[in-house]
């Protein structure tokens, strides 16, 4: 009746995550904080790619990503334990910071684990991607290239606006 898809599920938190971390973008951070939009941004566009990583089943995409959730997750969650005093006055703002740092935090680390550590996700990802078609091949290489160049063009235009601003 109902049979346990680990891929799914590893597919579906990262979707959650990316639509958490976009409606945080869109309702709380740009309008109340602009400057710490970047962070976000970098996180959520990881979080895109973690997932496309996983629909065209990339290796290192799944391996890095999870290592970069799991990281993330875990500062959340130590984040929220080091700040656990206002809870003696809790106000909405700070429950509402609270306990979205508790969802993006334990969303993080279960889908970590699932990339890390599961069997049965290793079987299924193992099993698709050996039956994967040739355009799913060269849609993975034009992903890894693409996050090469990206980077490297990101790297270069921070360097190059740095430079131009020193006095």
């Amino acid at each position: 009746m109902f049979k346990s898809n680990r891929y799914r599920a590893a597919l579906y938190f990262c979707a959650a995550i990316a639509v958490a971390e976009a409606i945080w973008l869109l309702v709380f951070v740009i309008p109340w904080t602009p400057k710490d939009t970047r962070v976000v941004v970098i996180t959520l566009a990881a979080t895109f790619i973690i997932g496309l990583g996983l629909l065209v089943q990339s290796n290192l995409i799944r391996y890095v990503g999870a290592v970069l959730m799991a990281a993330w997750g875990g500062g959340l969650l130590w984040g929220i334990s080091r700040g656990i005093a206002p809870l003696l006055r809790p106000t909405p703002t700070y429950l509402l910071v609270f306990f979205y740092y508790l969802l993006l935090g334990v969303l993080h680390l279960l889908t970590a684990a699932i990339l890390l550590f599961s069997k049965q996700f290793a079987s299924e990802f193992a099993e698709r991607r050996a039956s994967q078609p040739e355009y799913v091949r060269n849609l993975r290489r034009l992903l890894i290239g693409s996050i090469i160049v990206g980077a490297v063009l990101f790297a270069t235009f921070n360097d190059i606006v740095k430079l131009a601003s020193a006095p």
